[in-house]
Parts: structure tokens; C-alpha cells; sequence
């Protein structure tokens, strides 16, 4: 008789573990027998409280956290400036790109105007992409662009910089 109580309480325990620790439909298979193996994982909730309550560090049975974007922009200084063809009036060209230190990017609007706000101080420059069919006139300054020209701006903190057009020329 005892051996039966005994058979039937370690078979009846990895049942019981397996509901307690159960996720629904996890892909991960129940660890019985299994040496080292992690088992399944906290729930949802377990885990959001242990990761408050541990910030950067791994929570064991929990998956990792997603990764966080880096932060906004913080600075107080801003680049502006339009994209016009040059010929008489100026007429400005819409929907052209525009980047800033190679990442940051910004599409002109229906007035050619575009603009980077939130900036710190320092040295940015801004490029444009030229579009297949046109060349850039101006500015001429060396800049690591992908068409080697562009304009080079030193802010400070708080500074904005309304000047950085781009004139346009067809080919």
C-alpha cells in the first residue's frame, strides 16, 4: 500500500508543478526530467512588477524586455532652411529629403521649407538627396554628404539656424 501512495505522489507532483507554472499555449515543452532545464516562464504581470522592481537586470524565467528607442533629441537649438530651384522667383521644390549628421531626416513641404528643432549645440551638417534628373548649385561647401556638398552649422545651445537652403538646378 505504501509503495502505491508513493507511486502515486510522484507521478502526481510534475502534474501538479506543470498546471501551476502553465502559460497556456506555450512553445515551450514542460521540463520533467530534464537536468538544468529553466521550466516555463512567470506570467505577465510577475514579470512587469520584478522588472520595476530590478531595473536592468535578467529576470529568471521571464522573456527579456524589449529594446527601449533611444531618447529624443533634448537640445534647444534648431537647422531650417527651403529647397527651391534656382532660376528668377525661386520656386520652391516640394517633397525633397533632407538629413542631418546622416540620420535624421525630414521631407521638404509645399513651400520647400523644412526644419530640425530640438538640435544641441555643436557641429551638424545637413545634406540634401538629390533626386535623379537635377544637380545641387549651392551651397559648395565640402560636407560628408552623399554628393560631397552641403552645409556645415556650428549652434549653440539655443541658437537657430534659419539659413541652410539648398538651390536646385536641373541637369
Amino acid at each position: 500500500m505504501r509503495v502505491l501512495l508513493v507511486l502515486i505522489a510522484l507521478l502526481a507532483a510534475p502534474l501538479s508543478l506543470s498546471v501551476a507554472q502553465d502559460r497556456g499555449s506555450s512553445p515551450n515543452p514542460p521540463a520533467w526530467g530534464r537536468t538544468g532545464a529553466r521550466g516555463l516562464g512567470h506570467n505577465e504581470a510577475h514579470c512587469t512588477a520584478r522588472a520595476e522592481a530590478h531595473p536592468g537586470k535578467e529576470i529568471n524565467k521571464c522573456e527579456p524586455p524589449p529594446p527601449t528607442e533611444p531618447p529624443a533629441p533634448t537640445g534647444t537649438a534648431g537647422i531650417s532652411g527651403k529647397v527651391y530651384h534656382n532660376i528668377d522667383g525661386r520656386p520652391a521644390l516640394a517633397s525633397w529629403i533632407v538629413t542631418l549628421d546622416g540620420a535624421a531626416s525630414a521631407v521638404t513641404d509645399e513651400l520647400g521649407r523644412y526644419a530640425f528643432t530640438s538640435l544641441s549645440g555643436g557641429n551638424h551638417w545637413v545634406c540634401v538627396v538629390v533626386q535623379e534628373g537635377w544637380f545641387q548649385q549651392q551651397p559648395t561647401t565640402p560636407a560628408p554628404c552623399a554628393n560631397g556638398i552641403g552645409n556645415t552649422v556650428t549652434l549653440a545651445e539655443g541658437q537657430a539656424w534659419p539659413f541652410a537652403h539648398f538651390a536646385m538646378m536641373p541637369q
